[in-house]
């Protein structure tokens, strides 16, 4: 059995890469690229969603 959707960080050397929506506060499929909250700094140029945990 899963344990619900899942998110992938589109930064290849995330150390993570794979993020429950739960977890990141992710409640739909994100539109276009999608980075953790720890990757999203090296991408701040580039059009993303970044989602940090409250």
């Amino acid at each position: 059995k899963g344990y619900g959707s899942m998110v992938a960080c589109d930064d290849p050397e995330c150390r993570y890469e794979w993020f429950h929506y739960g977890c990141v506060n992710v409640i739909e499929k994100p539109k276009g690229k999608w980075y953790c909250s720890e990757c999203a700094p090296k991408h701040s140029g580039s059009e993303m969603t970044a989602i940090s945990k409250t």
